[in-house]
């Protein structure tokens, strides 16, 4: 749900297409007939093989409006993940005002915000957090809701650290979770058997957080 040059894409492995969500939109409806197969969608989506997971992606290679996704164009994707997938994490941009990532927002069962351990970072995260807040309703209620994951991206960025900063989070969110840096984190392909022991746990602590926050998650 990202129109300006999102990168999963580049962090993950490729499959034997190079389709990506522009591609899935027109045929939406398609993907929908009761007639379509289970296998249909694996014409527009990645499976990365070692992590068993599938990704469907943007087009980092074009510029923002060459790629406008409205919120129909959410409803459409989002409707059709539904029917292929138990489970549909949404990897956003950060315009909180756009129609296409207020509708993201609409459609959330539980709301993750990561951020790195940089103060203008974090800042971001906080203030993307009292946007939602201030519009109430079911915005103010994923807001408060909200899990926190703070990352130590950079090996020399310590100072703060990304405790210091996760510090700055509690009591305005359900929870904050900590990930320690590892290189394998911001280097080629993401592959979890690639991460330090200690990094496993971390995000393995972050996923535990995420289902005991979420009803819907089992």
């Amino acid at each position: 749900n990202n129109e300006t040059r999102g990168t999963l894409g580049w962090r993950t492995e490729q499959g034997k297409h190079d389709h990506t969500v522009l591609d899935l939109i027109p045929r939406a409806a398609e993907l929908l007939n009761p007639a379509a197969r289970a296998g249909d969608i694996s014409q527009f989506v990645h499976h990365q093989a070692t992590d068993k997971y599938d990704v469907l992606r943007s087009n980092p290679n074009l510029l923002a409006s060459e790629q406008r996704i409205t919120a129909a164009d959410v409803d459409a994707v989002h409707n059709v993940l539904g029917r292929y997938y138990r489970l549909i994490l949404v990897d956003s941009g950060n315009d909180e005002s756009a129609g296409h990532w207020l509708r993201m927002v609409d459609k959330a069962d539980q709301l993750v915000v990561p951020t790195i351990a940089k103060p203008e970072h974090a800042e971001a995260g906080a203030l993307l957090l009292e946007a939602l807040t201030s519009r109430g309703g079911r915005s103010a209620e994923l807001a408060r809701g909200a899990v926190v994951i703070v990352s130590q991206a950079r090996e020399k960025d310590v100072n703060p650290s990304a405790a210091e900063i996760a510090q700055g989070f509690h009591g305005w969110v359900r929870d904050v979770v900590t990930v320690p840096y590892d290189r394998a984190m911001v280097e080629n392909v993401l592959h979890y058997d690639a991460l330090a022991p200690s990094t496993q746990r971390a995000w393995l602590a972050a996923a535990a957080v995420l289902a005991n926050a979420s009803k819907y998650v089992l």
